[in-house]
């Protein structure tokens, strides 16, 4: 049976590349870094004074409250992993002191890896010598190394989580709260329940591959989920004219009813999807491509675009898709797993009132 490629961990990557003398600007496992401590504000804090008047994270222009939440995030994330490898070797030198062993024996005790085999190495640089481009003989003792660090890692990582789990550990640390996004969506294309107590926007880009699978992936979720949750499309065409001109043909096929069914033939589009994709796309809908092509120039199709691009601008977007879960930006590298598992998180927080 054929062993499933699984894409290269960044932490991999980062230690392979730099074994071999190259510089990876980041080296990312389980968070971001940032340098410097910072505390998060919290409602009601007053972040600066203008003309006499205090200001608070509520009243900051979205873009610049994401920004700023982002930061903290960093900092939030950073300090719990400096804390909790801090709790660690506090727990193994109060351990040892208790039974008068070495720091080191009560580690070698509660954290028990075992080494990475020469055949585990081998079976991860087949995986992914796509990624990796060196030759086996040149990175295989680069790949053992960051196996056998990983292993550690989430051996820790565990323990970590048993000691919290076991109510013996806890940080004395505010996360941050997100702030909501105010997305004006009147008049956008929706799927699903009008009333359902979780509201998905995706802002999304025809041309955009992720947005592609994005787009296959909450379709699923609506056909589980029809009656909780509510789909908002905003068009945010970023790869050039021709994405423009595709968001403003949906737009005038939303005219005729046919949004979605055009959102839908242009994701599946099987080929590189153009301007000269319309007609043929038109007709297997039974619309009358002219008609539609006609629609795409008015200014009323090219203004509706614009005004969609102008929201997502001011939002502080640069990419898609972005999407937002009852206003809360969705972040997650795994479109499908993490977006359903946010969306479920949704779903039973608005069950449990």
């Amino acid at each position: 049976m054929a062993t499933q490629k699984k894409p290269v961990p960044a932490l991999y990557i980062g230690v392979i590349m730099f074994a071999l003398g190259l510089l990876i600007a980041t080296l990312l496992h389980s968070a971001r870094f940032s340098q410097g401590a910072l505390s998060a504000p919290t409602a009601g804090d007053s972040l600066f004074t203008l003309q006499g008047e205090e200001y608070t994270p509520e009243q900051l222009p979205y873009a610049e409250a994401a920004a700023l939440f982002e930061l903290e995030q960093q900092v939030f994330e950073r300090k719990s992993q400096i804390l909790e490898n801090a709790a660690l070797q506090v727990h193994f030198q109060n351990l040892a002191k208790a039974r008068n062993v070495s720091k080191e024996q009560v580690r070698n005790e509660l954290i028990e890896i075992k080494p990475v085999t020469d055949e585990e190495v081998s079976q991860f640089f087949e995986a992914n010598k796509q990624q990796i481009q060196r030759p086996f003989y040149e990175i295989k003792d680069a790949i053992k190394d960051a196996l056998q660090k990983d292993r550690l890692q989430r051996a820790e990582h565990d323990l970590i989580a048993s000691l919290k789990k076991q109510g013996q550990l806890s940080l004395h640390l505010v996360e941050p709260n997100a702030p909501v996004a105010d997305l004006q969506l009147e008049g956008y294309p929706v799927r699903g329940a009008a009333q359902a107590p979780v509201s998905i926007v995706e802002f999304a880009d025809f041309r955009c591959p992720h947005c592609k699978h994005a787009s296959h992936t909450l379709r699923k979720i609506l056909e589980k989920q029809s009656d909780s949750v509510r789909w908002t499309m905003v068009d945010f065409p970023v790869t050039g004219k021709t994405s423009v001109y595709l968001a403003q043909v949906a737009y005038c096929a939303g005219k005729q009813d046919k949004y979605w069914e055009f959102h839908d033939a242009f994701f599946d589009y099987e080929g590189k999807l153009n301007e000269a994709s319309v007609a043929g796309v038109a007709e297997k809908l039974g619309l009358d491509g002219a008609k539609i092509e006609e629609c795409a120039s008015s200014p009323e199709a090219v203004q509706f675009v614009e005004k969609e691009q102008n929201q997502a601008m001011a939002l502080g977007l640069r990419g898609t898709p972005a999407i937002f879960i009852n206003g809360l930006p969705f972040h997650g590298d795994n479109l499908e797993a993490a977006l359903e598992e946010a969306v479920n998180a949704a779903v039973a927080r608005s069950r449990a009132g």
